[in-house]
């Protein structure tokens, strides 16, 4: 389970509003897949998902060029690279007969550890930069 704490926040409370939200579905996610949804009530949850991060990763690349992020290419590679990886287990998900273990337990894995790393360790250096101006 992904707890959210205050030393995670960038400072933007959009983005950091987001980023709790991100949390939340991913714990979402977990409790659905654990307690043995059924697929197409997971499908529509990873359909939210998957449009959710779109969304958050378009504002928060907004807010980093309004601020002149010096890293923010390097930042648009890592959001594309998770859609990218994000969109396969979808598929691998939707091409399967029914809610697969191995492939819900690496879904879990995959979107805690992404996420959890990413706002800890990239996301907050936009915040460090943001109050260094």
């Amino acid at each position: 389970m992904l707890l959210w704490r205050s030393n995670l926040e960038i400072g933007n409370e959009s983005v950091d509003s987001q980023h709790k939200a991100l949390f939340e579905a991913v714990n979402e996610f977990n409790k659905l897949t654990t307690q043995g949804k059924a697929k197409e009530e997971i499908k529509k949850y990873l359909e939210f998902m998957g449009n959710y991060a779109i969304q958050h990763f378009k504002e928060e690349e907004e807010y980093q060029a309004s601020i002149g992020y010096p890293d923010i290419e390097e930042h648009k590679k890592l959001h594309k690279l998770f859609i990218k990886d994000f969109l396969a287990f979808k598929a691998d998900f939707d091409k399967g007969s029914g809610v697969e273990s191995a492939l819900v337990i690496k879904m879990n894995k995959f979107l805690s550890d992404w996420l959890f790393e990413h706002v800890s360790m990239v996301d907050k250096k936009i915040g460090d930069y943001a109050k260094s101006k």
